[in-house]
């Protein structure tokens, strides 16, 4: 992560002894990332094939591994078809975000895909006041305050939109 925290103040009379300024900046920039796995199909799904496991036993102590080919797939739904482009879609999953990542997903049909999002975090607060001096016993005073937050927060995929956070409070 790297932050930059900057800002800077003026102030000073406007009519002298009577009327006075003052002005505050303060910012951060954050550029941070975040570590984001998604569920994603296997390559083996966008092409028809579905994996499972069976239980050769009673005690199923040890599943076996097993898979339904396309024409094997084609044949058990004859009278709903499978639909190609839902097929299409798997597959153009499967190509666009490979499996890198088995912390999800059940890895017979499904895998994750990790990758870095980009989280960045700005931060802008602005103060401002003016005193006026009535007489040499009282004084009144105007202070402004606006601050103008936005963060970023991970996108579901490397090329979507990052939804943001925009925080704007006025004191």
């Amino acid at each position: 992560m790297v932050r930059n925290t900057f800002g800077g103040a003026l102030g000073g009379p406007i009519v002298k002894n009577k009327l006075f300024f003052f002005y505050s900046y303060e910012g951060r920039r954050d550029a941070t990332s975040t570590s984001v796995s998604r569920t994603v199909p296997l390559a083996s799904l966008g092409q028809g094939v579905i994996n499972y496991t069976y239980c050769p036993d009673a005690a199923c102590n040890n599943p076996l591994p097993a898979s339904l080919n396309l024409s094997q797939n084609q044949q058990a739904y004859a009278d709903t078809g499978i639909n190609q482009v839902a097929l299409d879609a798997l597959a153009a999953a499967a190509a666009k975000y490979p499996a890198n990542d088995t912390s999800v997903g059940d890895q017979l049909n499904t895998s994750g895909f990790r990758f870095n999002a980009p989280t960045p975090v700005k931060l802008n607060s602005h103060v401002a006041r003016f005193d006026y001096t009535l007489n040499s016993k009282q004084n009144i005073f105007v202070r402004l305050n606006a601050i103008y937050d936005k963060q970023v927060l991970a996108q579901r995929f490397p090329d979507t939109i990052s939804p943001e956070v925009w925080s704007h409070p006025r004191v």
